[in-house]
C-alpha cells in the first residue's frame, strides 16, 4: 500500500513588488501629465535657463561650470547635468523639460516603495509579506501623489528636489541593510549608502543634516543603541557615521557660501530679529507636518506678513500646537510617531528660516524630503492596522484607497496653476489676497499680460479693469494702515502710472490726459521715496521715460543724470542719459555718456547705436559708420533675434552711403 501523502505548508505568495513599481509610475504620469503643457516661469525658471546659457550642454566648458559655480545660490551640480542633458537632446524645449520632471519623481517614487518595504519588514517582522508589500504601496503613493510634492514635480527649477530624491531614499535603503547585520561592520551597504549620500548632496545639498536622521534609525527601529543596553556601541555608531557628517558640512559650507554670495540673499538680524526667526521656525515645523495631514491653503508662495511679530497668533498657536502633539505621543509611548517626527524636524531644520534667505514664510518644495518620514508612518499604520484587525481589511484598504484618491485630487487641482505665471499668481493671489507683496506682484504680471493683447479695443478695456482693481486694493491697503495716513504704496502708485501710460498709447484722444495722470504719479512716487529715505534709481529711471514719452527732454535729462549720479556703475542709467542728450540736442555731452556706457558695458548694441547717430550729427562719418558695424557685429555674434536696434543700426550705414543729411532727433 501506498504512504499517504504528507500534508504541505503552503507556499508563502509571491511578491507584488515589481507590479506595484509599475503602478507608481503609472499614478505619477497620469497625475503630472498636465505639467508638460507648462513653459519656463518668470519665477526663476527666467533667470536659471533663459537668461544665461553657461549651462546649455556636456562640453568642457559647460561642465566646468557645473561644478565650480553655485550660481543662484545653491550648488546643484548633478541637477545642471541632467539640465544640460535635457539642452543637448531636445534644445529649450519646455515641455521636454517637465517631462524628465516627473520621469525624475517617479523614480523617486519607486526607491521610496522599497524603502518602505525594507523599513516596515524590520519594524514589524511578524508582518505578513503581502500586507508589509500593501504598506510599502501606500507609503510610495502616499509621498508620490501628496499634493505638497507639485511644487518641485511642476516647477523646473526645483529639478534638484526630483534628482535628488532617489539617492536619499536610496541612502537609507542602504543604511538599513548594514544596520540589519549582525557584525555591523563598513561593508558594501554602507558604502553604497555614503555613495548616494555624496550623489544626492550633489543634487541638492539641503539633506546635509541626514547623518543625524540615520542616528534615530539606529536608535528607534533599529535599536543598535538604547538606554536599556547602557548605550553599548555607541561609539562605534558614532564612528560609522563620520564618513556622513563629513560630508554634510562641506555640503552645508557650500549652501551657505552660495546664499552669501547673493545680493540681500540673508536676512540680517537688524532686518529679522531672534524673536520672530525663532517663531517662524516653530510655525515651519507645524506647517510641512498639518500640510501633510489636511493639504488645505497650499500656494507657490507664501508670503513673509507685512508685519513681522514674533507674538503673533499663527506663531503662537503652530509652537504651542506641535508641543502639545509631542507631548501626547510621549504619553502614549508612541516610538514610531516620535521617531517619524525627530527624523523629519531634523531634515526640515536647515530651511525653517533660522537663517532667512528670501521673502517666503514657508516653502512647500522644503517638504519633499523631509516629510518622507510621514508617508513611511502612513505605510507603517496600514500594515499594523491590517495585521490587527483581519476583519477590518476590506474597510481599511477601501480607506487607504479613498485617502489616497483625495491627496491626488487635490494635487491635480494644483498641477495646472504651475503652467504659467498668470496662473501661478492668480492662484497666489487667491490662498493671501491682503498680503501686499502679492498684490504688487499680480498688478505687475497684469500689465504685462494685458501689454501683449494685439486688439488696442480690448486692451483700453482691461486697462480700466485692471486700473479699478488696483484702486480696490489700495483703499483695502489704506484701510490697515496703522496710523492716520494712508498707506500710499510706492509700488502699487508705480504700477498704476504704467497702467495710465498704456492706456495713453491706446486712447490716443485721451493720450494727453492719461500721460499727465501717470506723470503726477510717477511725480508723488518719487517725492515719497525721498521722504522714506528709499533707494531712487527706479523711480528717476521711471518719470524719466515718461518725461521722454512726453517730448519734455531737459526735464528727461535732469532725472537721468540724477539716476546716473547716484548710481554711476549702472550702464542703464548712463544709456538712458545719452539717449535723451541726443534727442535734446545736446551732442557733445551726450558722447560723454554714451562712452560711459561703454566703459561698463562694452556690449551695448544700442550705446553703439546711439554713438553712431551723434558722430553722424558731429560729422564724423568715418566714427559713425565703426559704431553702427561694431551693433551689428555685436548682434551677429549673440546669434540675437532682428529688433528695433538691428533695423537702427542699419538705416545709420544706408544713410552714411547716401549723401543725405543727418536724422532728425527721434
Amino acid at each position: 500500500m501506498s504512504r499517504p501523502p504528507v500534508p504541505q505548508a503552503p507556499a508563502p505568495a509571491g511578491s507584488h513588488l515589481g507590479l506595484y513599481a509599475l503602478l507608481v509610475v503609472a499614478a505619477v504620469a497620469l497625475l503630472f501629465r498636465p505639467a508638460l503643457e507648462g513653459g519656463f516661469l518668470d519665477w526663476d525658471d527666467k533667470v536659471n535657463f533663459l537668461d544665461h546659457a553657461a549651462w546649455r550642454g556636456l562640453g568642457r566648458e559647460q561642465l566646468a561650470w557645473m561644478f565650480t559655480e553655485s550660481y543662484n545660490g545653491p550648488y546643484q551640480p548633478l541637477a545642471w547635468l541632467t539640465l544640460g542633458l535635457d539642452y543637448s537632446l531636445w534644445g529649450l524645449d519646455a515641455p521636454a523639460f517637465h517631462a524628465v520632471n516627473v520621469a525624475w519623481h517617479a523614480c523617486t517614487g519607486v526607491c521610496v516603495l522599497f524603502l518602505a518595504r525594507e523599513l516596515l519588514a524590520r519594524v514589524l517582522p511578524a508582518a505578513s509579506r503581502a500586507h508589509v508589500e500593501l504598506g510599502a504601496l501606500a507609503a510610495a503613493l502616499f509621498f508620490a501623489l501628496h499634493p505638497l510634492r507639485v511644487e518641485s514635480v511642476a516647477w523646473i527649477t526645483e529639478r534638484r528636489d526630483v534628482v535628488s530624491g532617489p539617492f536619499y531614499a536610496l541612502c537609507l535603503l542602504f543604511w538599513l541593510r548594514h544596520a540589519a547585520r549582525a557584525d555591523a561592520r563598513w561593508g558594501r551597504d554602507a558604502s553604497l549608502a555614503l555613495a548616494c549620500f555624496l550623489l544626492a548632496l550633489l543634487g541638492k545639498g539641503i539633506g546635509f543634516t541626514l547623518p543625524l536622521a540615520l542616528f534615530v534609525l539606529d536608535v528607534w527601529p533599529l535599536r543598535r543603541v538604547s538606554a536599556a543596553r547602557g548605550f553599548a556601541g555607541l561609539g562605534r555608531v558614532i564612528g560609522e557615521k563620520l564618513p556622513f557628517l563629513a560630508l554634510g558640512l562641506l555640503f552645508a559650507w557650500l549652501a551657505w557660501r552660495g546664499q552669501a554670495a547673493l545680493p540681500k540673499a540673508m536676512a540680517s538680524l537688524e532686518q529679522f530679529p531672534l524673536g520672530p526667526r525663532l517663531m517662524q521656525a516653530w510655525y515651519g515645523a507645524a506647517f510641512y507636518a498639518w500640510s501633510t495631514c489636511l493639504p488645505l491653503g497650499l500656494s507657490p508662495f507664501h508670503p513673509q506678513p507685512d508685519v513681522v511679530r514674533a507674538l503673533d497668533a499663527r506663531y503662537v498657536l503652530s509652537a504651542l500646537g506641535l508641543l502639545l502633539g509631542l507631548t501626547l505621543a510621549w504619553m502614549g509611548r508612541a516610538s514610531a510617531l516620535l521617531a517619524a517626527f525627530a527624523v523629519y524636524a531634523i531634515l526640515v531644520l536647515p530651511v525653517l528660516g533660522l537663517v532667512q534667505t528670501g521673502p517666503q514664510l514657508v516653502a512647500e518644495r522644503y517638504s519633499y524630503l523631509s516629510c518622507l518620514p510621514f508617508a513611511l508612518l502612513a505605510g507603517g499604520l496600514l500594515v499594523q492596522g491590517l495585521e490587527s484587525r483581519p476583519a477590518w481589511r476590506v474597510p481599511l484598504l477601501a480607506g487607504a484607497l479613498a485617502a489616497l484618491g483625495a491627496l491626488a485630487f487635490c494635487a491635480s487641482r494644483l498641477v495646472p496653476v504651475w503652467r504659467d505665471d498668470h496662473a501661478l499668481w492668480q492662484r497666489v493671489r487667491a490662498v493671501y489676497p491682503d498680503s501686499l507683496t502679492v498684490v504688487r506682484k499680480t498688478a505687475v504680471l497684469e500689465g504685462k499680460r494685458i501689454q501683449e493683447i494685439a486688439d488696442a479695443g480690448l486692451r483700453a478695456r482691461e486697462l480700466r479693469r485692471a486700473l479699478e482693481v488696483v484702486h480696490e486694493d489700495t483703499r483695502r491697503l489704506d484701510a490697515r494702515s496703522t496710523t492716520d495716513e494712508p498707506l500710499r504704496d510706492t509700488a502699487l502708485m508705480t504700477t498704476e502710472a504704467e497702467y495710465w501710460r498704456a492706456l495713453g498709447e491706446v486712447e490716443p484722444e485721451q493720450a494727453a490726459a492719461h500721460f499727465e495722470r501717470a506723470h503726477q504719479l510717477l511725480s508723488e512716487v518719487l517725492v515719497l521715496r525721498q521722504e522714506r529715505g528709499f533707494l531712487l534709481e527706479e523711480a528717476l529711471s521711471n518719470l524719466g521715460i515718461l518725461a521722454c514719452t512726453l517730448g519734455r527732454w531737459p526735464e528727461a535729462v535732469e532725472r537721468f543724470r540724477e539716476w546716473a549720479r547716484i548710481a554711476p556703475q549702472d550702464a542703464n542709467a548712463h544709456l538712458c542719459l545719452g539717449q535723451a542728450l541726443v534727442q535734446a540736442g545736446q551732442h557733445d555731452e551726450a558722447l560723454l555718456a554714451l562712452q560711459r556706457v561703454l566703459q561698463l558695458a562694452p556690449a551695448s548694441r544700442e550705446a553703439w547705436v546711439e554713438l553712431g547717430i551723434v558722430h553722424e550729427h558731429r560729422g564724423r562719418p568715418a566714427e559713425a559708420r565703426a559704431a553702427y558695424e561694431s551693433a551689428l557685429r555685436i548682434h551677429i555674434t549673440n546669434q540675437l533675434p532682428d529688433d528695433t536696434v538691428l533695423l537702427d543700426a542699419r538705416a545709420g550705414l544706408e544713410r552714411l552711403a547716401q549723401p543725405i543729411p543727418p536724422p532728425p532727433p527721434r
